[in-house]
């Protein structure tokens, strides 16, 4: 999903990106942010041995047995998300630097990355960064929710669409508390090649401090791999603000 993203907000992002990527290191951060995360994969290769070219045999008889395959693969991890806030661009994106530490291992190192109300987002490409990182990325731009007017259901869309595939992503106010939204997700985001990936989920935020202080997500993509294979797996993610340093800041 990156790569599509990163190639339709390059254009927005190239001119100053060169100097964000230089200069994080040296900037001191204007706000923290720490996330904790948990993430449930689980992945299913199913393989089909009959019923396509080799099904049949020399006679014309079926060959023997179900003909399919299943391998089944799972895994858990939890941790925290960092990010910090390193400053703003002429063209309102949001310049972040984002790193994640997991317990089982699932981490990456700090990344700089260009963040947008639209959900956009562009990151350093010779760094890592993990599924769960670039969920919360989607939803930290400056105006989120505000950059396009809500319909008659309460509901805005993005879409986005490159050479290699389309994302349409679908957000809908289901309540709200003061400066707290309840909003519902669905994303279907479809690569050329036979690549289809669904998500569903609901999103706590806080439009006064800008920021998802919740966020539950399920991701389940299909791949057809072609001679009667294809690959199913599934993506559970939660966010949970844990602490921002405005917050903190303004308690004192």
């Amino acid at each position: 999903m990156f790569f599509l993203r990163t190639s339709i907000v390059a254009a927005l992002a190239a001119f100053s990106f060169a100097w964000t990527a230089a200069s994080a290191d040296q900037a001191k951060p204007i706000r923290y942010l720490v996330y904790n995360f948990s993430i449930g994969l689980t992945s299913d290769l199913t393989m089909h041995s009959s019923g396509i070219d080799n099904g049949m045999n020399g006679s014309g008889a079926g060959v023997g047995g179900s003909g399919i395959s299943d391998m089944k693969t799972n895994g858990r991890d939890s941790g925290t998300i960092n990010v910090d806030v390193m400053g703003v661009q002429p063209d309102d994106g949001l310049i972040v630097s984002i790193s994640e530490a997991g317990k089982e291992g699932r981490s990456a190192e700090p990344a700089t990355c260009v963040v947008y109300g639209t959900t956009y987002y562009i990151c350093e490409s010779e760094k890592k960064v993990n599924t769960e990182e670039l969920e919360l990325l989607r939803l930290l731009g400056r105006n989120f929710g505000r950059t396009k007017p809500l319909d008659a259901n309460k509901h805005w869309q993005y879409t986005q669409t490159s050479p290699q595939g389309t994302e349409v992503t679908d957000y809908t106010v289901k309540g709200s508390s003061g400066n707290t939204m309840s909003l519902e997700v669905a994303r279907v985001f479809k690569l050329t090649g036979g690549y289809t990936a669904a998500t569903n989920g609901k999103i706590t935020y806080d439009s006064a401090a800008t920021l998802p202080k919740a966020v539950s997500v399920d991701t389940i993509s299909r791949t057809e791999q072609g001679m009667g294979t294809s690959n199913r797996s599934e993506i559970q993610i939660d966010l949970n603000l844990a602490s921002d340093s405005l917050a903190s800041a303004g308690s004192k």
